[in-house]
């Protein structure tokens, strides 16, 4: 299936932030003492040739950085080799040439297409994978985990560990549940990762600080814009109710921040300068297509950029693949700096994510430092918005918990609110918050919710197009450092029993239903085409059961379920849209679930990249005008035996190709992501 390093075995497979000079010098003293030390018994390197765990782990990829935004992020490229890890190729009067060009994919923050041919390929990351915590102890879920691949165990499979012995499991709606209370019908529980976790498997969708120059010339308003709610009464450009408003907020270009005076508001629901009322910034999901792109660059005005859902684009999937994703995705981490100054009494913050009909809140209260978390339903209609809108109180509202923060007075603050798994987690400045819940209950820093139970499915809104915001009164406010992400979405995709002969099923008789009619009937890419019409989309998702995760009322439930036994366990990977995982395995070996994996097929979990890639010093590209890009090797290595295979891609045919180049010198360690701990 791969082919291995010369010092690591293969295995199938942005990463997280870095985490300080300690936790790098202890990850690279525990590499090198158990890699070169105790590498039989307690650690093992190993080199990831695939992206189903990216952006966790890189397979082989591209690097790219967009001309639009600036933006840096990895694209697969493991579809241009076979599973030997030849290149496929095609023949041509000059010499093969490459066969399955990785060529296009999208800019993850300003939606920008890059043309990717002229980029060198890199190898997978190389990990160490520590074998301890399997002897020593019980596995832990979410711990990224090296493992035998039930089908075919002389293979190293990668994924994350999410069921545990004895579970069973379920996916809805990109959520990960364990079924309690009886085998049929029984009670979901939400399977939460733990914080620190939580914020490294999160995907960027926005970054305020790196916007696309050309888009904003071209008139393309900003995602985030300070506004006013207006409701039904709102006219042209409105989002979801929302109007531009410059009587607050004032934006700062050179800086990309956002000041909010004294009195630079003139009242009215939801406006006001630094004030009685709340000044708001709105981030709007203004995600422009390929055509208004090409506009933009030809220096054209582009007009009706319309806001859309955020779905589970995964940038490093090519175009190839489903280019804007398809699922919606409710659950969203909100990050700003925050300064305070001249605060008076009843001085506050306000933190708002929205997912369908239902809002969630962080009031922060800068002189106590108090945060109160909230939320209501906006079923109840549109006095309820515009009361919402406007910071009052509604009778919908209903609060879940206070805690203390350090926002007191005057200063600079970063901070995070997040929903994400069923529960509402703020950081500021880099702390989760201990709530007390309303309940009673002791101090918890992820704060559960009630299910919105008013539809069977949640389904999103238009109030989804500007799914973020934040407001500020009785104080002036410097904001900059806005992000939106997202939470990775498990597609519930799983294998069809028909496709499977008797033999090859679940001994129990259970198959595993692929997503609604089928994933290549362009059901997915209908889905999303519907994402500037929640209407519609909604229609459409509530429409396939499969697609909403739901059991047709003439199929037993179990059939989405997921059961282990005593010594069994559950993977999937990071990078659903293209991970062979638990949900698609087939069975030839007649194993009672053929989504488990066996106690004895653990290797272990992996913690720390040793070594990502090399990074050439400079690369040539496309110098001799096909497209793809050459190295500055070309023209001495191709021609000497040994060296030529080391510099240039074998193809499948066994021939050099010395168009594409493979590795390259002189070159840098990647810094950026070695010995990287991996969460």
């Amino acid at each position: 299936m791969t082919r291995p390093d010369t010092d690591a075995a293969p295995i199938d497979a942005p990463p997280p932030k870095k985490d300080g000079t300690r936790e790098t010098m202890e990850s690279i003293v525990i590499a090198f003492v158990f890699c070169f030390l105790f590498k039989t018994f307690e650690a093992e390197a190993f080199v990831i040739p695939t992206g189903s765990m990216a952006p966790t782990l890189y397979g082989r990829h591209k690097d790219v950085e967009c001309p639009g935004c600036g933006t840096e992020w990895a694209v697969g490229a493991s579809t241009e080799v076979d599973d030997a890890g030849y290149l496929k190729v095609f023949g041509s009067p000059d010499g093969p040439k490459p066969a399955a060009l990785v060529r296009s994919a999208k800019c993850p923050n300003c939606n920008r297409p890059v043309d990717l041919a002229p980029l060198p390929p890199f190898a997978g990351d190389r990990i160490l994978v520590n074998k301890w915590p399997f002897l020593l102890g019980e596995p832990e879920r979410w711990a990224v985990t090296v493992f035998k691949f039930p089908e075919n165990p002389t293979t190293n499979y990668v994924k994350r560990m999410v069921g545990l012995p004895g579970e069973t499991l379920t996916l809805r709606q990109g959520d990960l549940y364990r079924i309690t209370g009886g085998p049929t019908g029984g009670a979901a529980e939400t399977l939460r990762k733990e914080p620190a976790k939580q914020r490294a498997m999160t995907l960027p969708v926005y970054d305020h600080a790196r916007p696309a120059p050309e888009l904003l010339a071209a008139g393309v308003p900003e995602r985030f814009a300070p506004v006013r709610y207006r409701g039904e009464s709102a006219g042209p450009g409105a989002v979801a109710g929302w109007v531009e408003d410059a009587t607050g907020w004032t934006a700062l270009p050179e800086t990309r921040a956002l000041r909010l005076s004294p009195g630079a508001g003139n009242g009215g629901a939801g406006n006001g300068g630094a004030g009685e009322e709340w000044n708001w910034i709105r981030y709007r999901h203004l995600r422009p297509t390929a055509e208004q792109w090409r506009q933009a660059a030809l220096g054209a005005r582009v007009e009706d950029v319309t806001p859309k859902l955020i779905l589970d684009h995964c940038a490093y999937n090519p175009d190839t693949l489903q280019p804007d994703g398809a699922f919606w995705v409710g659950d969203l981490e909100m990050a700003l700096d925050l300064e305070l100054s001249d605060l008076s009494d009843g001085a506050a913050a306000l933190l708002e994510l929205v997912e369908g009909d239902r809002t969630y809140r962080c009031r922060i209260d800068a002189t106590t430092g108090t945060a109160t978390l909230t939320y209501y339903d906006t079923l109840a209609g549109e006095e309820t918005m515009a009361e919402a809108a406007d910071g009052r109180s509604t009778t919908a509202e209903s609060v879940l918990a206070e805690g203390p923060t350090a926002v007191v007075g005057a200063g600079a603050y970063e901070l995070v609110f997040a929903n994400v798994d069923g529960a509402l987690t703020l950081w500021v400045d880099g702390e989760p918050t201990a709530f007390l819940p309303a309940d009673g209950s002791g101090p918890v820093d992820q704060v559960p919710y009630p299910p919105f139970t008013a539809m069977t499915v949640q389904e999103p809104s238009e109030r989804d197009f500007t799914p973020a915001g934040f407001a500020v009164k009785h104080a002036s406010a410097r904001a900059e450092g806005m992000t939106i992400r997202r939470d990775l979405y498990y597609r519930g995709i799983f294998r069809d029993p028909d496709d499977l002969s008797p033999s090859r099923r679940d001994t129990d008789g259970r198959g595993r239903p692929l997503v609604f009619e089928d994933v290549e009937d362009g059901r997915l890419s209908e889905l999303a085409s519907l994402a500037d019409d929640p209407l519609a989309y909604a229609r459409r998702y509530r429409g396939g059961p499969l697609l909403a995760n739901r059991s047709p009322l003439d199929v037993d439930p179990r059939v989405y379920e997921m059961t282990l036994g005593a010594d069994e366990f559950l993977m999937l990977g990071d990078n659903s849209p293209s991970s062979l995982d638990s949900r698609l395995w087939s069975n030839t070996r007649g194993a009672p679930r053929r989504h488990a994996v066996p106690r004895d097929a653990l290797v272990g979990t992996a913690f720390a990249i040793y070594w990502p890639h090399g990074d050439p010093i400079w690369f040539e590209a496309d110098d001799d005008g096909d497209g793809v890009g050459d190295g500055f090797t070309r023209g001495w290595a191709a021609d000497i035996p040994g060296l030529n295979r080391w510099f240039y891609h074998v193809g499948t045919d066994g021939r050099i190709v010395p168009s594409y180049q493979e590795h390259g010198v002189p070159f840098l360690p990647n810094f950026e992501r070695l010995f990287q701990r991996i969460r």
